[in-house]
């Protein structure tokens, strides 16, 4: 039982098939950067009391950290890119508009359009 809901959960957050409302788009939205600020939150803590304890000096440390913090950013990048192309799904669009992100303000405020408009019932 518990093995499905490990593969239930990280379908969710991880496989870009499927759609999602505008309800559930934003709870999933709210729950990732609230871990994200969290983490952020222990990794300064982290990174502080290593500084006062002179440790970052070690360029081994240094690497090390520097790696992490490059993982947990792509990681959590990764998220918000998953369930922003499943509420583009939601609107009858491709995933592939996400890539309209990188156009300077005419994507992003495109993207915001769509992400926050209402479902399209895909059932007709």
């Amino acid at each position: 039982m518990l093995p499905k809901k490990y593969k239930e959960i990280w379908k969710k957050y991880f496989s870009f098939q499927g759609n999602i409302n505008l309800l559930e788009y934003r709870r999933r939205f709210l729950h990732i950067n609230i871990v994200y600020f969290l983490g952020v939150v222990i990794l300064s803590a982290i990174l502080l009391s290593l500084h006062f304890a002179n440790l970052l000096d070690d360029l081994f440390i240094s690497i090390f950290i520097s790696l992490f913090l490059i993982l947990y950013q792509f990681l959590f990048s990764w998220l918000v890119i998953v369930i922003s192309v499943k509420r583009l799904h939601d609107v009858n669009k491709s995933g592939y508009w996400m890539f309209a992100i990188f156009m300077p303000v005419l994507g992003i405020l495109l993207i915001i359009y769509w992400i926050t408009r209402p479902s399209v019932d895909n059932k007709t």
